[in-house]
């Protein structure tokens, strides 16, 4: 078995469930076709890395609904679905980890997929920290994390955690430093939770030449799918 594995750990793409937070300015249908494209473009992101590390795909909700959504996705062939069952974040999360490195794999890191533009080599830095301490972590800049990676089960930072808020990060780092577990720090990133968001992505996406963007650069191009003439979150950008 491979020693590393990488998931992605999302929303299932349901209508008037995912990106609520860009709602307005974007329309529910705009908002549910940009969450597809978001999570295309970090399947096909992972599906690059290197094939010995494992990739997966962790999708809301019960099992079978899991399966279906990840059919429609059609996602890249190597990453393997599975279901983040019931519970509030930090449970889905613990029990991933959990199943995860019980399952033999040594380090797991973790990632939303509200962050379609992260560099690949952040990835392969968080896969090295774990081989000199137990934890990495990136902060995004809201104060949440768009990164997290263990190579052991620290229960208590998956416990009365603030989940999606502007303290979540602060808190984790807290946990680890009371509990004097050896953590490494990458760079600061950002994810797509506001207007500002999506048109940095925007510009992050038209300017790129990234394969795994393609999804994105489709969404951009064609016309928002209501009856605006023209992306409203992006006014001013």
């Amino acid at each position: 078995m491979s020693k590393a594995a990488v998931v992605i750990f999302a929303r299932a793409p349901l209508l008037g469930r995912v990106k609520t937070r860009l709602v307005p300015p974007l329309s529910p249908p705009q908002a549910l076709g940009l969450h597809i494209a978001c999570l295309r473009s970090t399947a096909a992101l992972i599906a690059s890395l290197p094939r010995s590390v494992h990739k997966y795909i962790y999708l809301s909700g019960p099992a079978a609904s899991a399966r279906q959504q990840a059919r429609k996705l059609r996602l890249p062939a190597s990453l393997a679905m599975r279901a983040q069952g019931r519970g509030d974040l930090g449970e889905r999360l613990r029990r991933m980890f959990a199943g995860l490195l019980a399952g033999g794999y040594l380090r797991v890191v973790v990632i939303g997929s509200d962050s379609p533009t992260l560099p690949r080599a952040r990835l392969r830095r968080a896969l090295a920290a774990l081989r000199r301490a137990d934890v990495v972590i990136g902060s995004t800049e809201d104060g949440g994390y768009y990164l997290l990676g263990c190579r052991k089960l620290v229960r208590e930072i998956f416990h009365r955690i603030p989940w999606g808020s502007s303290t979540t990060y602060a808190r984790t780092l807290a946990r680890l430093e009371r509990l004097q577990i050896p953590y490494r720090i990458l760079p600061r990133w950002y994810d797509v939770d506001r207007p500002r968001d999506l048109a940095r992505l925007r510009r992050e996406v038209t300017r790129r030449a990234a394969s795994h963007l393609a999804p994105l650069e489709r969404y951009f191009s064609q016309p928002p799918p209501s009856t605006r003439s023209s992306w409203p979150e992006l006014a001013g950008a």
